[in-house]
């Protein structure tokens, strides 16, 4: 099994707890900041170092300020030799939060950058018309040529140059060949 579908009974049992205590945007703030501390830092090395014992790792755990079903959560998954799967119960918790936010997180590449105006816009676009909050990253990607492509889900909206070239030169092709 696959340590991201591992994780997810992990992030039901975490969401759960924080549902039933009105925490759950805590919760995933939390959880947020200790992946990025875990990126930044040398913690993930520290935790997982055999010369430490559980003992020592778990009075570090004890000193983090975490929601309380987040330290149980941390212990059970240190016990279980499970700490390198951290990022992955973020992801599942994650795709829970959203869910329950309304929050639809959104890829959107361009070929140039795009102004303010028109982010504010596709975004406000994007949430009316999926009737979602909206949750927009941004990547410069130059081979498109122009226009942009959007990625949501399993769906792709493909408004660039390049696509529109690539669909001219199929119908081209495909008529030389009847």
């Amino acid at each position: 099994m696959s340590n991201s579908l591992l994780m997810q009974p992990y992030a039901r049992a975490l969401f759960s707890w924080a549902d039933a205590n009105q925490a759950i945007s805590e919760t995933y703030q939390t959880l947020k900041d200790l992946i990025e501390a875990c990126r930044e830092t040398n913690f993930d090395q520290y935790i997982q170092h055999p010369r430490w014992s559980m003992q020592q790792k778990v009075l570090l755990i004890d000193q983090l300020p975490l929601v309380p079903a987040l330290k149980k959560l941390l212990y059970v998954m240190l016990k279980n030799n499970r700490w390198s799967s951290i990022s992955n119960l973020f992801k599942a918790y994650e795709k829970l939060y959203l869910a329950h936010a309304n929050i639809l997180p959104i890829q959107i590449q361009s070929a140039f950058p795009l102004a303010d105006l028109t982010k504010i816009s596709l975004e406000k676009h994007l949430s009316h018309r999926l009737k979602k909050k909206i949750q927009a990253s941004y990547q410069l990607v130059p081979e498109l040529m122009g226009g942009v492509l959007i990625k949501f889900g399993d769906y792709v909206w493909d408004t660039t140059i390049k696509n529109q070239w690539h669909q001219c030169r199929s119908q081209l092709l495909g008529y030389q060949q009847r």
